[in-house]
């Protein structure tokens, strides 16, 4: 009987309660998600785990952080319950320390405000002012209404290290967020984001790789 081989995704929470990793335990480029306890959004790296060469593992204690060729902090639908939860447990320390080793760190959404220096909230939470990891000099206030739009936009050019080959790329998507986050020094947009005819920076990459978009795209 004829039939495609079509990816679709999980219902939330299903491909999380399926096992730990998604591709065959061989493949050449390990990427390690950290499940966050209010992980949101995870079926963005279904296109991750797609790839021939590509294992995308979710792992739940710090310690499988060791031999991945990437770790992503994904988003969170309670960013800085999240944040505390990294911080009260081993993985904030061993985020810094894969950083440090060279290991690239990707944060999507409320994992790319966690990166940087500083998170306010005087919205929702009550939890006011919290530090984030400090890989990105970047600091975030969290507003009362979440940004939700389509949007497309183009990579800087130059980018450093593993995102070299990515510079300049055009790139369409959605734009899912809450609160605007400022770059401080060493750090710069990672693309410039056209809506409605606008162009505005979104996003931060540092000089040595780190950082990430609020956009869960995909080339044009």
């Amino acid at each position: 009987m004829p039939w495609l081989e079509v990816d679709l995704e999980d219902e939330d929470g299903v491909a999380l309660q399926k096992g730990k990793y998604r591709g065959a335990s061989q493949r050449k480029i390990d990427i390690a998600v950290v499940q966050l306890p209010h992980i949101s959004n995870f079926t963005d790296f279904n296109a991750l785990a797609a790839q021939p060469d590509v294992r995308v593992r979710y792992v739940r204690h710090a310690d499988d952080l060791a031999g991945a060729d990437m770790i992503i902090l994904p988003g969170s639908k309670n960013t800085l319950g999240d944040l505390l939860w990294l911080q009260d447990t081993a993985f904030a320390h061993g985020i810094l320390l894969a950083q440090r080793q060279g290991v690239p760190v990707l944060g999507i959404c409320g994992g790319y405000q966690m990166l940087g220096d500083m998170l306010i909230d005087e919205v929702e939470s009550g939890l006011g002012t919290l530090p984030g990891l400090g890989l990105l000099n970047t600091v975030t206030r969290f507003a009362p209404h979440k940004t939700t739009t389509q949007a497309t936009a183009t990579l800087a050019d130059a980018l450093p290290g593993w995102l070299a080959a990515a510079s300049g790329m055009a790139l369409r998507g959605y734009e899912i967020h809450m609160g605007e986050t400022t770059l401080l020094d060493g750090v710069r947009p990672l693309m410039q984001l056209c809506k409605n005819g606008q162009y505005t920076a979104d996003g931060a990459v540092s000089d040595n790789g780190t950082g990430i978009w609020h956009l869960s795209a995909r080339p044009v």
